[in-house]
């Protein structure tokens, strides 16, 4: 939720009502974890209460731009902006990704079909 007053954004203290799908890197996935309290994604500790019917799944060995379609088309560019070579494959990255995504999207807004994916790829 954006605070206008404080220019900042911050989480909501209600429940998600809709489903939710969250997809990390190791970065994130590795924060998620932290004791601190002061992190970007703090609010999106699987541990928050407010994400119970959310969906986390973490891609090993991936970057943050790993989880786009940049390393296929530009991977000197995708190297240089995320500093230095993701360690999974780009197309197992992606492809993964899509097939989730969709698998998400059928259960959800279709409902159709089970969603039970792993915690990790």
């Amino acid at each position: 939720m954006y605070d206008k007053v404080t220019n900042e954004l911050t989480a909501k203290s209600e429940a998600f009502t809709i489903p939710l799908l969250n997809v990390y890197s190791d970065d994130v996935w590795i924060q998620l974890d932290s004791s601190s309290s002061y992190l970007p994604y703090i609010a999106n500790r699987i541990s928050n209460k407010n994400f119970k019917g959310a969906y986390n799944v973490h891609f090993k060995g991936a970057k943050h731009l790993s989880l786009t379609d940049l390393p296929l088309f530009s991977p000197i560019l995708a190297n240089l902006l995320q500093g230095g070579k993701a360690d999974i494959d780009k197309y197992y990255a992606i492809e993964t990704q899509n097939e989730l995504i969709l698998r998400f999207f059928d259960y959800a807004l279709k409902n159709q079909g089970q969603f039970a994916p792993k915690a990790t790829y």
